[in-house]
């Protein structure tokens, strides 16, 4: 079972591997839009079985992470985000396979991005990056034309294909809103440029066969990154809760385990 931590009053679950490996980088997950740390409890579930240890973070005011003051949280951008994921890695202090699901992909990429040049000293660069259904770099193009009003956050379901019986029901009454700006931020306009050369780590690129959102169902995002890319048949963009999630799991770990050195 995971356990809970606070790490610079963001909320955090931590689980352990059975058979610890400091051969294996541990994994630091980044949810999506609306979302929050508890995404990720299938995974957090069973990678302690497969003898790799995780971390799964709720991001500045989503579930169990300080609240922010409405306005204020209306105004975040990306930059807020890609900092309480560095937070996470100081305090893990190791090398890190960040895996960032939607919008969590974005902040993963930039994280990658920033950390190369030094404006994260305190944290090592990525051991490897998992893109799981992702928004895209700027460079390959807006997701919508018109921007979202940023007054309130914005509330959304989640998109599943074939949710487990009673999951999605579930799930909804976990999603919060999300901030406007933010959104606005990666699917409007030039979006979150990446200088793909700057992300130095192996990368994989997963897509759902059945994704209803805007993120690529394709390989465009791995092809800029000259990254691996796997297409997940039958399952839709909320690829670690929705029905067939544990086979993306093992094709990540089997990824894992083949392309991730000794850190």
């Amino acid at each position: 079972m995971a356990s809970t931590l606070q790490v610079d009053g963001l909320h955090v679950f931590h689980a352990a591997a059975s058979q610890p490996d400091r051969a294996r980088p541990p994994l630091l997950l980044v949810h999506g839009a609306n979302e929050g740390a508890w995404a990720w409890e299938n995974w957090l579930g069973a990678l302690p079985s497969r003898g790799w240890e995780a971390f799964a973070l709720s991001l500045r005011g989503h579930p169990g992470s300080q609240p922010i003051d409405p306005e204020a949280f209306c105004r975040l951008r990306i930059a807020d985000y890609v900092d309480d994921v560095a937070a996470v890695a100081c305090h893990v202090s190791r090398s890190v396979v960040v895996v960032g699901h939607s919008m969590g992909g974005i902040v993963a990429q930039r994280l990658a991005e920033s950390v190369a040049p030094g404006n994260y000293p305190g944290i090592l660069p990525p051991a490897a990056l998992v893109l799981l259904a992702s928004v895209a770099p700027g460079q390959l193009g807006a997701m919508r034309e018109d921007p979202l009003p940023e007054d309130a956050p914005v509330h959304q379901d989640s998109a599943f294909h074939r949710p487990a019986p009673g999951l999605a029901e579930r799930v909804a009454a976990l999603l919060i809103g999300e901030s406007p700006s933010v959104m606005n931020e990666y699917a409007t306009g030039a979006g979150v440029r990446i200088d793909p050369a700057l992300v130095r780590c192996p990368m994989l690129v997963v897509s759902a066969q059945h994704d209803t959102t805007r993120v690529p169902r394709d390989r465009r995002i791995a092809d800029f990154y000259g990254a691996d890319y796997r297409h997940e048949p039958d399952i839709g963009h909320e690829l670690p809760l929705d029905g067939d999630w544990e086979r993306v799991l093992d094709g990540v770990i089997d990824w894992l385990e083949t392309r991730v050195a000794d850190p």
